[in-house]
């Protein structure tokens, strides 16, 4: 699993540079906060998943659920991303020109 999830990650952090330098730190912040209610939402599901289905078939729950998410997630990586550069999102805000 753990290959699975090395794949979605190694892209991230280029992919927001290559598209959008400029802007790349609201998006890497932007998904990072999600990355962050992600870890929130995460042990609560847990839980739940523990508590109606006790013992090791909830364990197993939530471990086939990561591994399906990761697993998702890579498709949709590889059907889905586009490095291509976006000139609208790569010319800076001059303040200088509005005065």
């Amino acid at each position: 699993m753990q290959l699975f999830f090395g794949a979605n990650q190694c892209g991230m952090g280029c992919v927001f540079t290559d598209i959008a330098p400029v802007y790349s730190t609201v998006l890497n912040t932007v998904v990072n906060t999600m990355g962050a209610l992600a870890g929130i939402l995460g042990p609560i599901v847990v839980a739940l998943l523990t508590e109606q289905f006790p013992g090791v078939a909830g364990w197993r729950a939530a471990f086939f659920g990561t591994f399906l998410m990761n697993c998702f997630s890579l498709v949709l990586w590889f059907v889905f991303v586009r490095a291509e550069i976006v000139p609208a999102l790569n010319t800076p805000v001059s303040t200088a020109d509005h005065s």
